[in-house]
């Protein structure tokens, strides 16, 4: 049996000397070779129908449906891209065929957009189920695919059926994804996974935005609904992604128990949701240097964590709850470590207007709470912070209203303490303060 491993390195050998840069722009033919510019395919499914493991797609400016190509039927709702696992997918190219180095090309000026709108009659309900899916049945582990500078827009996920297509109208994964420079906007799911609905495999987003995604079921995650998948995300923003349903929880992510988040320099905005208007968390996460502001919720307007959460460098900001929690909330079983953050101007119509600790408990280090709003008033003693349950932990941090116990903490009641922002939206403070 010695000769095995010897005939998977010739077939490895082969498939990479095999890769091929695939062409695809909308004044091409599927009957050419794909090979150039010169030789470019119309439609990105006849690209994808002959794709290999190892080969790129290169795509130029235009608007792209999933009814267009080989094998497919005009204005079929379960038109879908379906990606091949270990292909990458660039966009960004201009339409006349100039740019022939990936380093050359610029997904702003010459956008490339997937559309699930194939009948083109700006009515949603006419849209494919989703415009991407990745799945091929099999373990994902040991496979990627790369999606860079594309936009996806218009999926319409709303028929509740036993094919998922009630999930991720975007994106439909169950492999290992990397997202770079994509925007995911305007996509809809009766389910879960507005955006993207991400199962199994682990998930990289990289200088991307998602914004105006819609999940209208209790699962939620308006952007991103994980299923026993970890998400790394770094330099990504979310915007006016809502979970709108009564029961719907992260408008823009929902992590449950059995997923995670790692999130780098990324911002929540305008998020809404019933828990968790940015993030609804039960599975483990870790938060560096990230923002959120203008999120709205019952419990937690920009976090509703129900686990472990470690947040460093993060700034809440004018996120609102209806109930408790206007920037964070913690429920029990949740363990929360802030550690060099900001909650200013949030607002909690019951208990908590930057922080509710709701059992659990909760860990603050150099952390600054001010002018946030509790009740209606910044003068109430749980306008900051309010807690049921174990008291937080309190090292050289600084809460309005409060006189915490602890090593180098300042005094909340004295005014004398103000940390003086420079701006309601600049949430450096000033010299001297």
């Amino acid at each position: 049996m010695k000769f095995i491993p010897l005939l998977i390195g010739i077939s490895l050998g082969c498939q990479s000397a095999l890769a091929a840069d695939l062409h695809v722009k909308t004044d091409g033919s599927d009957s050419n070779s794909g090979s150039s510019w010169t030789d470019a395919f119309q439609t990105l499914q006849k690209a994808l129908s002959i794709a290999v493991a190892g080969d790129h797609i290169w795509i130029a400016e235009g608007t792209y449906h999933p009814d267009d190509g080989p094998g497919q039927t005009a204005d079929q709702r379960a038109s879908v891209f379906t990606l091949t696992a270990n292909v990458e997918i660039y966009g960004g190219f201009p339409a006349d065929g100039s740019v022939t180095n990936l380093l050359d090309r610029d997904p702003a000026a010459h956008p490339v957009i997937l559309s699930g709108e194939i009948q083109q009659d700006a009515d949603p309900v006419n849209n494919a189920y989703h415009v991407i899916l990745a799945d091929d049945g099999n373990d994902a582990s040991n496979r990627t695919i790369l999606l860079d500078g594309i936009t996806i827009t218009g999926g319409h996920a709303d028929l509740n059926d036993a094919n998922n297509n009630h999930r991720g109208g975007g994106i439909l994964s169950r492999e290992a994804l990397t997202l770079r420079n994509v925007i995911v906007t305007g996509n809809y799911a009766l389910g879960y996974g507005g955006g993207a609905s991400l199962f199994v495999g682990n998930c990289i987003l990289d200088q991307c935005l998602f914004s105006s995604n819609e999940s209208a079921g209790g699962g939620g995650g308006g952007a991103i609904r994980l299923n026993t998948s970890d998400l790394t995300a770094v330099d990504t923003h979310f915007t006016l992604n809502t979970a709108s349903n009564a029961t719907g929880d992260g408008g823009a992510i929902h992590c449950p128990s059995n997923s995670s988040l790692t999130l780098t320099r990324c911002e929540f905005t305008a998020n809404t949701a019933r828990y968790g208007g940015g993030i609804y968390k039960i599975g483990s996460g870790t938060l560096l240097n990230c923002l959120f502001s203008e999120n709205q919720a019952q419990f937690g307007g920009g976090i509703y964590n129900g686990s472990n959460l470690n947040l460093t460098n993060c700034a809440f900001r004018a996120n609102t709850a209806t109930s408790d929690g206007g920037g964070l909330f913690n429920a029990p079983g949740g363990t929360t470590n802030l550690t060099n953050c900001t909650l200013r101007s949030n607002q909690a119509d019951a208990n908590g207007g930057g922080f509710r600790q709701n059992g659990g408990t909760t860990t603050l280090t150099n952390t600054i709470l001010w002018d946030n709003t509790e009740a209606g008033t910044t003068t109430a003693p749980g306008a900051g912070i309010s807690v049921s349950g174990t008291n937080p932990f309190y090292t050289y941090s600084l809460i309005q209203n409060q006189n915490p116990t602890g090593t180098g903490n300042l005094d909340g009641t004295d005014p004398a303490n103000d940390p003086l922002f420079i701006s309601p939206t600049d949430l450096r403070i000033q010299l001297g303060s």
